[in-house]
């Protein structure tokens, strides 16, 4: 079996199952993928909201009912996640709208709510709403991706397109890492 018949077979659940880990770089993976035509794109959009919407759903659940455990609460109090915590106090909707969105802020975002008692149904409805923006928003990234390089370079092997996507979404996150500690070096 090559690679692209293991990609389109085995593809999709991957998606999930990443989205559901870390998300981001998988969603927009996800997208390159069905710039390919390995799937049509809305599935691949829908795979990645589900994944990320079951990541989100177990996280808050684990800080809804693990919260009173040790290792959890110094989690959860740990400096760094000091200006979530007060989100989750002073703008929860917010916060339910706009972790996902926020690098690094995901699993603690989640943690925190389910922590902080947020009723499960806002979470779920909120968590949904936000979840779609941004598996559209991400897997819309990956496919303009997948057309801007074959635009460039023409067509490629699957291997040769994912690994160029892939050093793209490694150089954004070296960027935005970079940026973030210069931020922070500043405060």
């Amino acid at each position: 079996m090559g690679f692209e018949a293991l990609v389109t077979q085995w593809g999709l659940p991957a998606i999930f199952l990443g989205c559901s880990v870390e998300g981001d770089a998988t969603g927009f993976l996800a997208g390159v993928l069905a710039h390919r035509g390995l799937f049509p794109y809305e599935v691949a959009t829908m795979t990645v909201a589900a994944g990320a919407f079951a990541g989100d759903q177990a996280l808050f659940f684990l800080g809804r009912h693990t919260s009173r455990f040790g290792f959890v609460q110094r989690m959860l109090n740990h400096g760094a996640v000091s200006k979530v915590r007060r989100m989750v106090v002073e703008r929860p909707t917010a916060l339910i709208l706009g972790f996902r969105f926020l690098y690094g802020a995901r699993t603690i975002g989640a943690l925190s709510l389910g922590a902080a008692g947020i009723p499960v149904p806002r979470f779920v409805a909120l968590n949904a709403l936000a979840v779609l923006v941004w598996a559209h928003v991400v897997t819309a990234l990956g496919y303009g991706l997948g057309a801007t390089l074959h635009g460039l370079i023409g067509r490629v092997r699957l291997e040769g397109h994912l690994g160029m996507a892939a050093a793209v979404v490694a150089a954004g996150f070296a960027v935005a890492w970079a940026l973030h500690h210069q931020w922070r070096r500043r405060r």
